[in-house]
């Protein structure tokens, strides 16, 4: 069978009542698309525990993190997370990505790590939550892992090199947002081109607690150089105790996308809604150009300001995808509503159009984007796209299974998460993480995340607490139905 595309990701279960015999717990698996057929093949539980000595087993939340390494060959960095008390531990894997070739779908097929595990500590911080990974190529057969650490909120580097590229080399320096005027702050994204790095970062006061609570600033873009400096080169949006820019990055973004001199920006708008205030949306939801060279920012699409303009619009955005010619582009958009179920409209358009749109509505754009997918009810909180450079198509992560759509309709999908994860589905497992691999996407792999609400991306105490409610709301939704 001749593999097209491919996706790594990590699923979770936070069985009630958790027990030393039935512990909070999380999986890795990977998902393979041919074009030729087309089919998915799907291998759940690749990765399990840490090893085949090593019987501990993989932490909740796993974010499994594709970059190709100084020798030019896929591997996958392993963050599991584990807790004592609120305190949050990552232990760092790095396992070798093309291993899984078996076409059995329950044993692990990545075999023993090729580093780790290890606790990663750059300047005595350790990294607690590993959120987004880029690679940049220092010299043949040495390359620079970047990553943004959520709750820490700073950027570190390490360095591939060796004869297999497996020797990993914590870099002296990192960058450390400063925050805003001693609010929340977190590390969402960052994107690296041919001169400077681009960070992303959040921020507000209880901001884990999620709505009504959660109240949100604008966010932040911050332009470093490759030694990750300090001060920044250059910022736009809140910063410490003060905030320039022309224009200003939207509340709560998530995504920042480099495309032509641009950054593009998608911004929930603010908290995610769902429970109490289920239905509801976020009018500030945008998505934005930022100048690469200025920092200037700009309004290309906006969703409703209120109940009287298109229904249509009266979603979050809540990921971007697109080619690297920007001849397709995939737009999502999606509301919860009082039982945590998505209401999600894919779209399929071009960047030509998005870059030219001026704080349009997606509604009504010319020519019209063509809706390609939707569902009145779909469970799960994790929605991403990925665009495949390689089929010209986009992968969808669609709450809790995947699928994959052309710019006209849905090509194929995997229903269900007990067709993911290894877990029972009376445990009500969950899709986590995921990123695209195997070179996909041009000039170098990137991976698009759709919105992950605080309460899940964060180790902190609230946030801990506020993900144990939220289960507890889903389980009680569905115990109804």
């Amino acid at each position: 069978m001749a593999i097209d595309s491919k996706l790594m990701y990590g699923t979770y279960v936070y069985p009630f009542p958790s027990s030393p015999t039935n512990p909070n717990r999380g999986d890795i698996g990977t998902i393979s698309y041919d074009n030729g057929v087309p089919s998915l093949t799907v291998h759940k539980g690749v990765r399990t525990t840490y090893s085949s000595t090593d019987s501990t087993v993989i932490a909740p939340d796993p974010k499994p993190l594709y970059f190709k390494n100084g020798a030019g060959l896929n591997r996958a960095a392993v963050a599991s997370i584990s807790w004592s008390g609120t305190v949050a531990t990552c232990t760092w894997l790095v396992y070798d990505a093309d291993a899984d070739e078996s076409p059995s779908t329950t044993a692990p097929f990545w075999g023993d790590p090729v580093a780790g595990p290890v606790v990663l500590t750059i300047g005595g911080k350790n990294v607690t939550n590993p959120y987004a990974l880029r690679t940049r190529q220092v010299a043949p057969g040495i390359v620079d892992m970047y990553c943004i650490d959520y709750d820490g909120k700073f950027i570190f580097r390490v360095r591939s090199s060796g004869p297999s590229g497996d020797v990993y080399t914590v870099q002296n320096g990192y960058y450390e947002f400063a925050g805003v005027n001693g609010n929340d702050s977190f590390g969402v994204d960052l994107e690296i081109t041919d001169d400077y790095i681009y960070a992303l970062f959040i921020n507000g006061t209880n901001l884990s607690a999620g709505a009504p609570t959660a109240n949100y600033l604008n966010s932040t873009v911050v332009k470093l150089d490759f030694g990750l400096g300090t001060p920044p080169l250059a910022y736009v949006g809140p910063y410490t105790s003060t905030t320039t820019g022309s224009g200003f990055p939207a509340k709560n973004a998530f995504s920042i996308q480099a495309y032509g001199s641009d950054l593009i920006l998608t911004a929930v708008g603010g908290p995610q809604h769902g429970g109490a205030t289920g239905g509801q949306w976020n009018p500030d939801s945008r998505i934005q150009k930022i100048n690469q060279g200025t920092l200037v920012v700009t309004d290309l699409l906006r969703a409703a300001a209120n109940s009287a303009e298109p229904p249509e619009d009266q979603y979050d955005f809540r990921a971007l995808s697109f080619s690297s010619d920007g001849s397709v582009a995939f737009i999502l958009l999606g509301v919860f509503d009082s039982g945590w179920v998505m209401d999600w409209h894919l779209y399929a358009t071009n960047m030509t159009t998005i870059t030219g749109a001026s704080n349009a509505l997606l509604s009504s754009l010319s020519p019209a984007p063509t809706e390609v997918g939707f569902t009145n009810g779909e469970d799960g909180y994790y929605w991403a796209t990925w665009f495949s450079e390689g089929t010209g198509k986009t992968w969808l992560a669609r709450g809790n299974d995947f699928a994959i759509f052309d710019s006209s309709t849905l090509v194929v999908d995997v229903s269900g998460i007990g067709a993911i994860s290894t877990f029972s589905v009376g445990d009500f497992p969950g899709l986590n993480f995921a990123t695209i691999y195997e070179g996909e996407v041009a000039p170098t792999p990137r991976a698009l995340k759709g919105y992950v609400a605080p309460a899940f991306a964060s180790n902190t105490a609230q946030a801990m607490l506020e993900r144990e409610k939220f289960f507890k709301e889903v389980a009680a939704a569905k115990a109804k139905k």
